[in-house]
């Protein structure tokens, strides 16, 4: 009898606990379906790798949603899509971007939202038609892409560093410390004629400040004669502009005079031309004659002299006889 009574207590047991736990589950399923939420899709142009169904999303720090779905684009199987279902109330906007967080050591990766910027419109999505968030680089996404440049960078760069410590270099560094210490050497052996070169030195720096001194005051006075030149050059226009415009005046008047000259000389011009023709012959030829006429005459005149009575009498000289 108290075996079966224990027996029926076990039995009670065990179905009271299948059904307190199909209640919680009906209870939790419920809170599923009554949540509400939004659903984007992530575009990933880079590896999701570490990324599983049920990862976190985050904002700023925040958890606000997870990981439903991870596939292909169909449109462009280059790209993977991220399915997340985030909550309502995350301020998501039209430039809000996304990247791949490592989670700890474990190799795993969540989902982290990147705020846009202020003042951006709400990105408006659907549960059939869900907005696409576009991914940025992450940190670890950049590295891993630029490592192949930054490692060839690295080896060029150890090739010139070995370049740079060749036997020849080392030689030619070997020789340079050799000659720095010789100099040392010289330059303290000759230490007076060093300390007279720093005096002289000092003496050349004390006569071109002395200098500079002397040309700052000159170029007061340059100033100071500017300022005075400035102070009358108003004068100076004004007496400019006066003689300029008796300058004019002249000009006028010997345009004026010009161009009676130019009437003048085409009112000679044809008689000069007739005269340069004609003219020309017929004075040349008064002039033969007018030689001519000097000669007879300077002849009478020497016949006078020597006889003026046999020339106005006659007597025993038959004279002058022109022809």
């Amino acid at each position: 009898m108290e075996t079966r009574a224990s027996h029926v207590l076990v039995g009670l047991f065990v179905v009271a606990l299948t059904l307190a736990t199909a209640a919680f589950g009906l209870w939790l399923g419920r809170m599923e379906l009554d949540r509400s939420v939004d659903v984007y899709d992530v575009a990933f142009g880079t590896a999701v790798t570490g990324l599983q169904k049920g990862a976190q999303v985050t904002y700023q720090g925040v958890p606000v949603g997870r990981v439903v779905d991870i596939r292909f684009d169909p449109e462009r199987l280059d790209r993977v899509l991220v399915r997340v279902e985030v909550d309502p109330t995350t301020p998501i906007t039209e430039d809000t971007g996304a990247q791949l967080a490592p989670q700890g050591i474990t190799g795993l990766f969540f989902v982290q939202l990147i705020p846009g910027t202020p003042g951006s419109l709400p990105l408006a999505t659907a549960a059939d038609a869900p907005a696409v968030i576009a991914a940025v680089p992450s940190p670890l996404d950049r590295l891993v892409t630029d490592f192949p440049e930054v490692l060839a960078q690295g080896v060029i760069l150890l090739d010139r560093a070995v370049q740079l410590l060749s036997n020849d270099n080392l030689q030619s560094f070997g020789r340079t410390l050799a000659n720095v210490e010789a100099l040392s050497e010289t330059l303290a052996g000759r230490r007076d004629d060093v300390d007279g070169l720093l005096a002289d030195t000092a003496v050349i720096a004390q006569e071109f400040r002395a200098a500079a001194a002397a040309l700052r005051a000159l170029l007061d006075r340059v100033d100071g004669a500017v300022g005075v030149v400035e102070g009358e050059l108003p004068e100076l226009l004004r007496g400019a502009t006066v003689s300029l415009a008796g300058l004019g005046d002249v000009s006028r008047r010997m345009e004026r005079v010009a161009l009676q000259l130019d009437g003048l000389l085409q009112d000679v011009r044809e008689p000069m031309r007739d005269f340069a023709e004609a003219g020309l012959y017929e004075f040349n030829a008064l002039i033969g004659e007018t030689r001519l006429l000097v000669a007879a005459a300077t002849r009478i005149s020497r016949e006078f002299e020597r006889d003026p009575a046999g020339f106005l009498l006659g007597g025993s000289f038959t004279g002058f006889r022109a022809d």
